[in-house]
């Protein structure tokens, strides 16, 4: 019982590191779009 409670957790755990890498690369790839628009825009007029 409690090995198999230890491997949930560390299942929920990994989930969840899984989800905080997609949700942090995904916020950083779209903070790099829009400094790069900036950039751009400021480049460009």
């Amino acid at each position: 019982m409690l090995i198999g409670q230890t491997k949930i957790d560390s299942y929920l755990g990994y989930e969840n590191l899984f989800m905080w890498i997609t949700i942090v690369t995904v916020a950083a790839a779209f903070s790099l779009l829009v400094l790069k628009n900036k950039i751009n825009n400021v480049i460009y007029k």
